[in-house]
């Protein structure tokens, strides 16, 4: 059996550690590549057959990196496409390769990814999460090279950017490819439809460096200098990040006084909702270790953790990171202004992907409110099937409630489905966390089916049923109905969808009819949307229309334009507009314009930032605002190593 060959499902990579680093420049005739034996044997993900396009990959190892290279042939490298400048893109539109890599080989969707597109531009992915600052998500090298027959790829990450234990171990890995022209991937790696984590490829018997000289404390001081009209005001405020390694594997991390409000967070939509929506948080305290603080998350209870609850922050500290390879902790401690108190905690222990157990709490106090939230979660995994539940305890002064949710789940090939029961009580709601409906209990069934066909001009086309039947605890309906949505995306590049839904709700029924259209030659920056939607909510009928459109009419120009509008009572409107102009990969200049019935708000910003060192942020206006402020903001941000 060769070293590359499959072994109960899953491959195996030898341990070889390289005699001199490779310089990273995209030429794989460096004497270091010619000594390490290639991988190769790729196959389609979703045909599971061997790819039409050969690839080869290396792998290799010293005290200080790893080294990773590519060989991406095809027959017509016309056909490869890459756009992205930016470090930290989605590259889902490019040609580009993955290394995927997990050193505690936990298999509980931990590991790391790095990514390289034909254009060499980097991307990451580093378990557990990370912000954005350049210093913090770590620093490594990549490069690429074309040549007639396709493009090349080499990487150099450094042991100091992962997580990881000592000594001798075997590690997860894979290699993947993607192939934008096609929306196909290779993977080196096949582990089954669904992804079984057991089948996880094996880089065998590597040895792993201390993690001493990692341990740097790492500093990002800033300043802000501010001042705006109406009512006049000026300041100047100050404030630090600060990062510090506690061990080769946890992480601590302190602020103090950070700077939230020039944080673009995501503009919430303007259509009808009958409960709060959920929106991400972009806050680089709260991006870093975010995996640690997923807390009771997914079904009718929400999240037991929702960090957009925390608006202002005066200090702060957390920790994070793995305890051995199979317990991950995540942990932090918040004081905001007027003598508010946050925590957030939660320990986690995994069994090689089969399953996990977790718990977890939650604390809030200021002066109108003490409560604390403690619970548990488990999950265990039987081949294609498995068992979950969830349990949360609210401790207010009197005023408890319990909440739980049990759920089942198949996953098959083109099939999933889920079966949950949730009991959420009314008196249910943590301030932390995110609750889309309480005060019920009842079933939640979601079916699932997709295709990917490999000829024909349907290029993928599938379907989603929900059926919901929730109750109030005096039997009354809380919500029950049926959702259908349906997809289909042409390989001429359009795609179409269709929902329809029928649910009852204590006070009316429900029906509405949505289509969308889109098309994209699977270029982000030029891209068309529109959406129709027509139905009753009750008594009271109700139509909605959207549109969007994505241009990059000259080369560093990116121009986008959104619009919705509903008429249900009331019209509500929503335009959205961008621009954004890429002086070079550090350097831009953007502007976005938010109208929401009468009130617009507008800003335009500066960046200097997205590399190692000094960064600068030039903002007039107000990105977070509901309307136009007359404010000019400079901030200066400067990281300081040791």
């Amino acid at each position: 059996m060769t070293p590359f060959a499959h072994a109960e499902s899953a491959r195996r990579w030898p341990s070889e550690k390289v005699i001199a680093p490779p310089v990273i420049d995209g030429d794989l005739a460096d004497a270091t590549w010619a000594a390490l034996k290639p991988g190769e044997g790729f196959v389609d993900i979703l045909s599971q057959e061997p790819s039409q396009f050969k690839t080869e990959v290396w792998l290799g190892y010293d005290a200080k990196a790893v080294y990773v290279a590519f060989r991406c042939s095809h027959p017509d490298p016309s056909q490869i496409v890459a756009r992205e400048v930016l470090p930290g893109a989605s590259f889902a539109n490019d040609d580009h390769v993955t290394f995927a890599i997990d050193p505690f080989n936990a298999r509980s969707g931990f590991e790391s990814l790095f990514r390289v597109n034909a254009i060499g531009t980097q991307t990451e992915v580093i378990g557990g999460g990370r912000a954005e600052k350049r210093e913090w998500r770590g620093r490594w090298k990549a490069a690429t090279k074309r040549w007639e027959g396709g493009y090349t790829v080499e990487m150099e990450i450094p042991w100091a950017i992962l997580d990881r234990p000592q000594g001798t171990r075997d590690l997860s890995i894979n290699f993947e490819r993607r192939h934008a022209a096609i929306a196909r991937t290779d993977v080196w790696n096949e582990m089954g439809r669904p992804a079984q984590p057991e089948n996880e490829a094996l880089w065998q018997g590597v040895q792993l460096p201390a993690g001493t000289s990692d341990r740097k404390p790492q500093i990002l001081a800033y300043g802000l200098l501010e001042g705006r009209q109406d009512p006049s005001f000026e300041r100047l405020r100050v404030g630090l990040d600060a990062k510090v390694k506690l061990s080769s594997t946890m992480t601590g991390i302190g602020t103090l006084y950070p700077d939230f409000q020039n944080i673009e967070q995501q503009v919430e939509a303007v259509g009808f909702t009958r409960t709060e929506r959920y929106q991400s948080d972009r806050r680089p305290f709260f991006a870093e270790g975010d995996q640690y603080f997923n807390v009771m998350t997914g079904g009718g209870m929400g999240s037991g953790f929702y960090s957009r609850r925390i608006r202002e922050i005066d200090s702060a500290a957390k920790v994070y990171g793995q305890l051995n390879p199979n317990t991950q902790l995540g942990a932090f401690a918040a004081l905001s202004p007027d003598n508010e108190f946050n925590f957030v905690g939660k320990v986690q222990r995994t069994f090689a992907g089969q399953g996990a157990v977790s718990a977890f709490a939650t604390a809030h106090q200021d002066e109108n409110r003490k409560e604390t939230l403690m619970g548990m979660a488990g999950t265990k995994r039987f081949g294609n099937f498995s068992l979950s539940g969830q349990l949360g305890r609210l401790n207010r002064v009197g005023d408890d409630a319990s909440a739980y949710q049990m759920s089942g789940t198949l996953k098959a090939p083109n099939l999933s489905s889920l079966l949950s029961y949730r009991s959420v009580p009314t008196n249910y709601r943590p301030y932390l966390g995110f609750a889309s409906f309480v005060g019920f209990a009842g079933p939640l069934w979601v079916t699932s089916y997709a295709l990917n066909p490999t000829k024909g001009a349907l290029e993928s086309y599938g379907a989603t049923s929900t059926l919901i039947d929730d109750r109030q605890f005096d039997g009354k309906v809380q919500q029950r109905g049926v959702q259908l949505d349906m997809f289909a995306s042409l390989r001429s590049f359009h795609t179409f969808s269709m929902t329809y839904a029928s649910v009852q709700f204590p006070d009316a029924t429900d029906r509405i009819l949505a289509t969308e259209y889109s098309f994209s030659r699977r270029d982000p920056y030029n891209s068309l949307s529109l959406g129709y939607s027509t139905g009753a909510r009750g008594t009271q009928s109700t139509r909605s229309y959207s549109a969007g459109i994505r241009r990059r009419p000259i080369k560093n120009l990116d121009l986008g334009l959104s619009w919705y509008q509903e008429e249900f009572g009331p019209v509500a409107s929503q335009m959205i507009g961008t621009a954004s102009w890429q002086f070079d990969p550090k350097r831009s200049l953007s502007a976005r314009l938010v109208r929401n019935g009468t009130q617009t708000n507008s800003y335009l910003a500066y960046r200097e930032a997205g590399f190692a060192g000094s960064e600068i942020y030039v903002i007039l206006g107000d990105p977070n605002a509901p309307s136009f402020r007359s404010r000019l903001a400079v901030k200066w941000v400067m990281p300081i190593g040791f």
